[in-house]
């Protein structure tokens, strides 16, 4: 998968999990705990995300920081592919 296709999978995902956010409201930087993500949602974005994209998450990669931003999913992404 490229880098272009990552990006707008994972918009698709985060919105999934946040039903009252729109896309025009959520950059790649956007704190998305900030827009509403909680925990429980947390756990359900990190599920949708490893279907998605067919990988898995190890324990020490679940944290707020890996799964704060789209760019910051983007580069946890890129580096599972390349692993």
């Amino acid at each position: 998968m490229t880098a272009e296709e990552i990006k707008p999978k994972i918009y698709s995902v985060v919105l999934s999990i946040l039903p009252n956010t729109t896309e025009d409201q959520i950059a790649d930087d956007s704190d998305i705990f900030a827009l509403g993500l909680d925990s429980v949602n947390a756990m359900n974005l990190i599920f949708q995300l490893q279907d998605e994209f067919g990988v898995q998450f190890d324990m020490g990669e679940i944290n707020l920081d890996n799964f704060r931003t789209v760019a910051n999913i983007e580069e946890l992404l890129k580096s599972k592919q390349s692993a």
